[in-house]
């Protein structure tokens, strides 16, 4: 009876044993499915965060560029950002200061362009990776940084050259926001007879102008 009884305990306590197991089996791999969820969760929140802050970047950079350069690089290496491993660019320029710019770190990609420097989700239009951030057709561009002379040349790439009416040359000023600038007086202005069929349009202006007697950094747009 004693022997009996000493093999049925010794049954119970194998049984037992293997329920144990399964129990600690199951538990590990809840323990690993939410840890992968909370690691690809970390993952995803750190490309986005990394994507948006360098789009960030670029604004930044391309404004500084614009600032020395009277207008804009030809790509993105020239202010120091280039491909590397999962990290992708897409640049698109028209004129001299409108831009588009995304970043795309994995699956996380922001953009920015020439009247948004604050990074917005998805990538530029013209990347195929959707988004909707698409570049104006510029009509023209003028700079105002010839110095001296009656035209303003079309850095748009159109041909729209104004040409100045009245004053002198003593209304160009060699501090403009790019290079030079002029200042506008009631008789000297530039203007453009035709602009062909783009006239048609809707139009939008920008400027970048300065109250009389302040500081080149205070420029506004």
């Amino acid at each position: 009876m004693y022997r009996v009884r000493n093999i049925n305990n010794l049954r119970t306590s194998k049984a037992f044993t293997v329920v144990e197991l399964i129990i600690v089996v199951v538990v590990i791999a809840i323990l690993a499915a939410l840890v992968t969820v909370a690691y690809q969760g970390i993952t995803e929140d750190t490309r986005d965060t990394s994507a948006k802050s360098t789009a960030e970047q670029i604004s930044k950079k391309l404004e500084v560029y614009m600032t020395q350069n009277a207008g804009l690089p030809d790509d993105l290496s020239e202010v120091g950002f280039t491909d590397n491993g999962d990290t992708t660019y897409y640049y698109e320029k028209a004129g001299a200061s409108y831009f588009c710019a995304s970043v795309t770190v994995g699956d996380s990609s922001y953009h920015v362009t020439y009247d948004e420097s604050q990074a917005q989700s998805g990538t530029c239009d013209g990347s195929g990776g959707g988004g909707g951030a698409t570049l104006p057709p510029l009509v023209g561009e003028w700079l105002f940084n010839e110095g001296t002379g009656t035209t303003a040349a079309d850095s748009s790439g159109n041909g729209y050259a104004l040409s100045r009416i009245g004053g002198s040359n003593a209304v160009w000023v060699a501090t403009g926001h790019s290079g030079a600038g002029f200042k506008p007086t009631a008789s000297w202005y530039f203007e453009r007879a035709s602009f062909g069929g783009d006239i048609l349009k809707t139009w939008t202006v920008t400027l970048w102008f300065k109250r009389e007697g302040a500081t080149t950094a205070q420029w506004s747009e």
